[in-house]
């Protein structure tokens, strides 16, 4: 039968669904108050993109299949992503992202992943931050977009009540 044309294929390093581009799945976080936190897993490329972000009850979840390496950041209450730049590689079946910079008003992190030849960058307009990301993933992160909203006023951010220990005033 054909299984054995897909046994090669699969030999080769490609999987099923690098075969299968219609698997491309569109995802959208939707916007938010802001981005409080950013776990990336890759190997030559990046695979899955996950974002927390304050302001919502909604549970973040891996955009993407799960890659062998992982990586991310936490934002502090008063941090915000200004902008994400990146590098993304054209296969038969389309464009994948191969690594990824998330700068913010405090700090750069990243790159995570592999820079490749072809670069892309998006930045938020002054007094914007960048507050959801969309994108399409299938056997890796194929695209990636972002929502801007304003950025938010000094103080506007709370701690998340579950974050761990009280802060009392100790053995007093």
């Amino acid at each position: 039968g054909n299984s054995l044309c897909i046994r090669i294929l699969l030999h080769s390093g490609l999987s099923l669904t690098d075969l299968l581009t219609a698997t491309n799945m569109s995802w959208d976080d939707g916007k938010h108050a802001k981005v409080s936190r950013v776990k990336l897993t890759y190997d030559d490329v990046i695979k899955s993109i996950e974002v927390e972000y304050d302001g919502t009850s909604l549970k973040s979840q891996p955009r993407g299949p799960v890659g062998a390496k992982s990586d991310g950041f936490t934002l502090a209450l008063d941090e915000y992503v200004t902008e994400v730049t990146g590098y993304y590689k054209t296969v038969f079946s389309g464009d994948v992202i191969t690594a990824l910079t998330f700068k913010t008003n405090k700090n750069t992190y990243g790159p995570y992943g592999n820079k490749t030849r072809s670069f892309f960058s998006v930045n938020a307009p002054s007094g914007n931050q960048i507050a959801g990301f969309l994108g399409t993933s299938g056997n890796a992160l194929n695209s990636i977009d972002v929502h801007f909203a304003p950025v938010p006023p000094p103080g506007s951010i709370k701690p998340k009540p579950d974050s761990g220990t009280n802060t009392g005033d100790g053995g007093s």
